[in-house]
């Protein structure tokens, strides 16, 4: 019985520190994930699609931004990405995450507004309307 409450208790101090567990965003990482949209946020035409490892790396971005917290360091480190890229093409970079159907809509842009990350966001197909909501 006393291994049987042991059990319990190491299981609820799990669940209480794994749902207050934070990603550590590291820009370095988030710069080089996002490396192979590089080629659609330089180049002056637009292509008929954007490459699937780029749409990836977004998703890869997205997925590893958790908490509020995580999704503005997220967005810092993007838009000091957007800082250090010359001729960045700033409306391709504002679509790019909406584009590529992520959760949260980044923008890479030396501008982005990042104390307007929401805490949770769900982002509806954008053939389905663009309905944006807020948890």
């Amino acid at each position: 019985m006393a291994n049987m409450n042991v059990a319990c208790v190491v299981l609820v101090i799990c669940m209480f520190v794994c749902t207050y567990a934070e990603a550590i965003i590291y820009c370095y990482d988030t710069a080089d994930i996002i490396k192979p949209c590089f080629i659609y946020l330089l180049t002056d035409f637009d292509f008929p699609e954007i490459e699937p490892d780029c749409c990836n790396a977004v998703k890869k971005v997205d997925d590893a931004a958790i908490t509020k917290r995580d999704r503005r360091e997220t967005c810092s480190c993007l838009k000091q990405l957007a800082s250090n890229i010359f001729h960045l093409d700033v409306d391709k970079g504002d679509r790019l995450f909406g584009l590529c159907e992520a959760k949260i809509h980044y923008k890479i842009n030396p501008n982005a507004e990042c104390a307007k990350i929401k805490a949770e966001e769900i982002v509806a197909n954008a053939r389905s309307g663009n309905i944006l909501t807020t948890i």
